[in-house]
């Protein structure tokens, strides 16, 4: 009888023996894909259709193939065409086109706006010359001489004055002293020994009533427009603020004028300063003075005022209608700023 498992063993070894050996394993099995790409970097594909292009290009004899004369052809058109595209788009590039580029416009307009403001002046001294003209044929008297439009003139402060005058100067006291009974100006807040701008009212108001021709205070010229007033410290002639001393000049027959300015209400309200207060005030006459012109002229003209019945249809007219053009009336002569 025999033993199972022996004769197991030997069927396993007669099997073993029967089997062929397994191939040795490559040393670089696990580098395929490196090796791979180094070995064969050209897909294969891609290699076989070079190798096609390749032997096609060459001749019997190994030399390079010529492109043939229809390519030659094709690529000389496309050449061209490609020439004469790029050309029509440059030359509008290069050729001045109807738009003017924004500087040369702004040039050109600037240069038409100067030769315009040329014009307009040109004008203005043409329709000055015709004014000037038209006025001194409508103000000349019936001698021939325009002493109408002189007088006017002066009066309106529109030219400057030269002739012989009365200099009148005020200024504050050195030291203020306690007023003496009969106070020449009716003013309790009035500060002691300052002028203030009744006073140079007062002065003016009186060299006009005693003949003046024209009237400045330190160079500011006095119109029936022209206005004394205080404001603060300061005494304000036509809005211009000035500083004592005040020097008054009045353009006239100054030894006419200095003796009836005595004799006046002014000349004794101002000897009532000087004695009362120490204002500072001295008159002297001069053999000549200028008085200049008015800085701002501005033309005015009255109209008739409206019957009665030519209202608004209430049958009344305004009562304090002045008839001006502006609405406003001017200083009556000798009030407030001392006009004439």
């Amino acid at each position: 009888m025999t033993d199972p498992r022996a004769d197991q063993q030997a069927d396993r070894q007669a099997d073993h023996r029967a089997d062929p050996a397994p191939p040795a394993r490559r040393p670089d099995a696990s580098m395929t894909l490196l090796l791979e790409v180094m070995q064969r970097p050209l897909d294969p594909g891609y290699a076989e259709v070079h190798a096609r292009r390749t032997a096609a290009s060459h001749g019997s004899a190994g030399g390079v193939a010529r492109p043939g004369r229809s390519t030659q052809v094709a690529v000389a058109i496309g050449a061209v065409a490609a020439g004469l595209a790029l050309a029509t788009a440059v030359v509008p590039l290069r050729a001045p086109g109807d738009e003017v580029s924004p500087a040369v416009a702004l040039s050109a307009e600037i240069t038409d706006r100067g030769e315009q403001a040329d014009a307009t002046v040109a004008r203005i001294e043409s329709l000055r010359a015709e004014i000037d003209a038209v006025q001194t044929e409508a103000l000349t008297d019936d001698t021939g001489e325009v002493a109408l439009l002189d007088r006017l003139q002066v009066a309106s402060g529109a030219v400057p004055v030269t002739g012989p005058a009365v200099l009148l100067t005020l200024d504050n006291a050195s030291t203020a002293g306690d007023p003496v009974a009969g106070d020449a100006r009716d003013d309790e807040g009035a500060e002691d020994g300052r002028v203030i701008d009744v006073d140079l009212q007062i002065v003016v108001n009186g060299l006009w009533a005693a003949g003046a021709e024209a009237v400045a205070v330190d160079d500011v010229r006095l119109t029936s427009l022209a206005a004394i007033r205080n404001a603060g410290q300061a005494i304000l002639v036509d809005q211009q603020p000035l500083q004592p001393p005040y020097e008054v000049v009045a353009i006239g027959d100054a030894a006419a004028m200095r003796t009836r300015f005595a004799d006046s209400a002014a000349g004794r309200y101002l000897a009532g300063l000087q004695q009362n207060y120490g204002v500072r005030a001295s008159v002297q006459g001069v053999d000549e003075a200028r008085v200049p012109a008015s800085g701002l002229l501005r033309l005015r003209y009255a109209a008739p005022a409206p019957a009665v019945g030519d209202g608004d249809g209430d049958g009344e007219s305004s009562p304090d209608s002045t008839g001006t053009t502006d609405g406003a009336g001017t200083d009556a002569p000798g009030q407030d700023g001392g006009g004439r």
